[in-house]
């Protein structure tokens, strides 16, 4: 089969516009702060940064992981900004027999905590602060 010139440059055309619209994602926003409860440092801990869907918001969830009230997250697979669902856990960083079981994360400070934020649009820095009377 011969295929005019003009039907090979539409399609050489077409695929490359395909192509462009296949890009990899960028990478996340690097995002790093300070957990505290009641405001005090959290030993250690987690946590997840979930794009908030009611606020039209989408993307990957970013984690990160707290020690001695500091966290920070992934800069590769980082946050995407806008408004985000928090969910926070803490422990007392002090291993522990739980249930017959040594863990080294220790005993749990209180129920995860829940809360929403805007992230920025960029790198950044931000402060949680678990109220002192979430238990």
């Amino acid at each position: 089969m011969r295929y005019p010139i003009s039907h090979c440059f539409a399609m050489l055309l077409l695929i490359g516009m395909l192509g462009c619209s296949f890009q990899q994602p960028s990478s996340g926003f690097q995002l790093s702060g300070e957990a505290t409860w009641d405001g005090k440092p959290i030993p250690l801990g987690m946590i997840i940064f979930s794009p908030d869907g009611t606020e039209g918001n989408s993307g990957r969830q970013c984690i990160a992981k707290i020690v001695n009230g500091r966290f920070e997250t992934d800069g590769v697979k980082g946050h995407v900004g806008g408004a985000h669902r928090v969910d926070l856990f803490a422990t007392d960083g002090v291993p522990a027999m739980i249930d017959g079981v040594m863990d080294e994360k220790g005993t749990a400070l209180f129920t995860p905590f829940q809360t929403s934020v805007r992230l920025p649009m960029e790198e950044g820095t931000i402060s949680i602060d678990v109220p002192a009377k979430h238990k």
